[in-house]
């Protein structure tokens, strides 16, 4: 019942090479089936130039909001602009105002720690340019 193979290995009698001496596998009479070679995969998604007509709408709508933000953007920066330069004048009225304070208390400690230096002006330049631009 059990005979070994070629390779040494047990097994059926069936199997065995000694049992069927020059058989040979054969295709059968009215030959194989033909081998499908071609894809037949379905078709998945839509149209590639309705696909190029929805993404270029997407972004012809996504720009056109870009540019509104812009110039939403733009007008509110301009609207800015104009409100710093009307208060420029009184800001720079405030300043000048602090200024001239800051200067006479200058003035008063000048005089104080100069007041025994002959000849000394209180507030004058001390750079004696005779070029009254470089004062």
């Amino acid at each position: 019942a059990h005979q070994q193979d070629a390779d040494g290995r047990e097994g059926p009698a069936r199997w065995s090479r000694a049992r069927t001496p020059g058989a040979q596998d054969m295709p059968p009479k009215e030959g194989y089936p033909p081998i499908r070679t071609g894809r037949h995969l379905p078709r998945r998604g839509p149209h590639p130039l309705v696909a190029g007509a929805i993404i270029t709408s997407f972004m012809t709508y996504g720009m056109y909001l870009v540019i509104q933000a812009n110039k939403e953007r733009r007008a509110l920066a301009n609207e800015k602009r104009m409100a710093r330069r009307a208060i420029v004048p009184y800001l720079q009225a405030e300043e000048d105002a602090r200024m001239v304070v800051e200067t006479e208390r200058l003035h008063k400690i000048e005089a104080e720690i100069m007041k025994n230096v002959p000849g000394w002006e209180v507030g004058k330049s001390v750079y004696h340019n005779p070029n009254p631009r470089m004062a």
